[in-house]
C-alpha cells in the first residue's frame, strides 16, 4: 500500500478521518489503578511515521514533516480522548511497537528499527501522559505480536 500524502492542518482531525487512520487510546487503568496506587496506562496508538519521514532537514535546520505533525497530534489526540491525564514525579515508559499483519497472516517482514520509536512517541506525549519528560527515569522498547496495519502500545506509570 502506498502512504498517501498527508497535509497537516491544525487539528489532525481532518487527516485523520478522511485517510482511515484509526489508531486507539485506551485507559486501561486509571490513576488509582495498578500496583499499590500506582498510576498507570496503557495508549494503543497508529503504527509510528518512520523517523525518516517524520523529521525533515531544511538548510541545516531539523523540522517536524507535515506528515509528523499530524502522526503527533492525532496520538496526543487519542491520548486526551482515552481520559489520560498527567502524572506527577518519576515516570516509567514502556513502548512496544506492533508490526503490521500481512494478508498471509504473518507479521511483516519490514518494520521501523526499535530505536526509531521513542523520540515522535514521546513527544507526542509530553504535556499530556507526563508534565515534562524530564520525568522519564526508565524507558524500554520491545517488537509485539503483529496487528492489522501495525501498531505502538505504550505503557505508562509512575516509577
Amino acid at each position: 500500500m502506498q502512504t498517501p500524502r498527508i497535509e497537516a492542518d491544525n487539528s489532525g482531525e481532518r487527516a485523520f478521518h478522511e485517510l482511515g487512520l484509526h489508531g486507539e487510546a485506551d485507559q486501561i487503568r486509571g490513576e488509582q489503578g495498578g500496583e499499590a496506587g500506582r498510576a498507570a496506562y496503557v495508549l494503543r496508538l497508529m503504527y509510528p511515521v518512520p523517523l525518516n519521514r517524520a523529521y525533515r532537514n531544511y538548510r541545516g535546520v531539523t523540522v517536524l514533516s507535515p506528515e509528523g505533525k499530524v502522526w503527533k497530534a492525532l496520538s496526543a489526540w487519542d491520548a486526551k480522548a482515552a481520559g489520560v491525564k498527567p502524572l506527577n514525579g518519576p515516570v516509567c515508559c514502556r513502548m512496544t511497537l506492533h508490526p503490521k499483519l500481512t494478508k498471509s497472516g504473518e507479521a511483516s517482514k519490514t518494520r521501523m528499527d526499535l530505536d526509531a520509536i521513542f523520540k515522535l512517541a514521546l513527544d507526542a506525549l509530553n504535556g499530556i501522559a507526563w508534565q515534562d519528560d524530564k520525568q522519564i527515569v526508565e524507558l524500554s522498547a520491545r517488537i509485539g505480536e503483529p496487528v492489522i496495519d501495525g501498531g505502538l502500545s505504550v505503557e505508562v506509570s509512575s516509577a
